[in-house]
């Protein structure tokens, strides 16, 4: 495909998927990419367009491929900035870290994600060829946690434990964590939870050895699933990239490809007194056809996912559906994720039983 064949494809869906939103949050969501050097949620640019070392100021250019105000653009853009400064992350990052070589790894790993963004290679381009140890305070405890040497994982940690986008206090005696990556949340969840017993499901091998470890290096009464959660049982093809170990997705066209077994959602979910974190790309779409699944569970947390593909953003729709009918729910800013050159609308959400 040509280059400007491969930009007018992601700007035309880009603006498709931006389309879905009111004219507010379409602003909010655009002024995120990329996003401020530190705000870790947010995703790398397209691959053609992350090689444009020194560009500066990428709101014009936004501004011109989705036809939004630049000045409201900007607005929202200095907003995000301010609140993802340098000063603060730093801060924040360094008050979870239980010692000081917990804080310099952190640190360290920040600083690297941001000269690669610089430049031109995005925010999570780089390959985790290696793990990192550090120790995290979590309530009154510390955590000794494993994770893959990137930004990306950075970010997790940012998001799990500095954010706490999953912290609810509502007490369940089991929680499914659909996309357990290297099980961060699953430590997060143990943690807010201790009575409570973790299904971890998980189907990239190399992130399963890392939520092994992790589970098993702190007693976790965890259950472990190798495998794609979906709506039927077999065999998938998962699509994933060095760029993308954190985004192992059956709908987001990726460099390299595996057969991956998958499981039915009802297979794996079983009794009541429940909690769901879903973060599995985009698969979420299949819960629409397990209602009762979604219905049952005291709360859900986790991500909405839309690629532009109206059948399967369509489910995604239904199943979300659901959890507003049943549930209170509460929507963070809207971002936008670049896998290569796939364009993706996330939006992460906590959804607290109707009483």
């Amino acid at each position: 495909m040509h280059p400007n064949q491969r930009q007018a494809s992601w700007a035309d869906n880009l603006n498709k998927l931006l389309a879905r939103l009111p004219l507010e949050e379409r602003h909010l969501c655009a002024a995120g990419i990329p996003g401020p050097m530190m705000e870790l949620r947010s995703g790398a640019l397209p691959v053609a367009l992350a090689r444009g070392v020194g560009i500066k100021d990428y709101v014009p250019l936004i501004a011109d491929v989705t036809g939004l105000d630049k000045t409201t653009l900007r607005t929202y853009s200095k907003q995000i900035a301010t609140r993802y400064s340098l000063p603060q992350v730093c801060n924040r990052m360094s008050g979870i870290a239980a010692d000081a070589a917990s804080r310099l790894t952190l640190l360290y790993d920040i600083v690297q994600g941001i000269v690669r963004r610089y430049r031109g290679r995005g925010t999570v381009s780089n390959p985790a060829a290696t793990t990192r140890h550090v120790r995290l305070r979590l309530g009154n405890g510390v955590v000794p946690i494993e994770y893959p040497a990137n930004l990306v994982s950075v970010g997790l940690i940012w998001e799990i434990f500095c954010e706490e986008a999953y912290r609810i206090s509502d007490p369940v005696e089991r929680i499914y964590d659909f996309g357990a990556n290297t099980g961060l949340a699953a430590l997060y969840f143990a943690a807010l939870h201790p009575g409570a017993e973790l299904v971890c499901v998980e189907p990239l091998d190399e992130n399963f050895a890392v939520l092994r470890r992790n589970i098993e290096r702190n007693h976790v009464n965890a259950r472990l699933i190798c495998a794609a959660a979906g709506p039927e049982n077999g065999n998938v093809d998962l699509s994933f990239s060095d760029q993308s170990h954190a985004l192992p997705s059956v709908h987001a066209r990726q460099a390299l490809h595996r057969s991956v077994p998958m499981v039915r959602f009802d297979q794996i979910v079983q009794g009541a007194n429940y909690g769901l974190k879903i973060d599995i790309e985009g698969s979420e779409s299949g819960l629409a056809a397990f209602p009762q699944i979604v219905c049952d569970a005291r709360w859900i947390v986790g991500e909405l996912h839309y690629t532009g593909d109206e059948s399967h953003d369509s489910s995604v729709d239904e199943f979300f559906g659901l959890v507003t009918t049943n549930f209170v729910v509460t929507k963070s800013r809207p971002t936008i994720y670049f896998v290569d050159d796939e364009v993706m609308l996330c939006q992460s959400f906590k959804a607290i039983k109707s009483r």
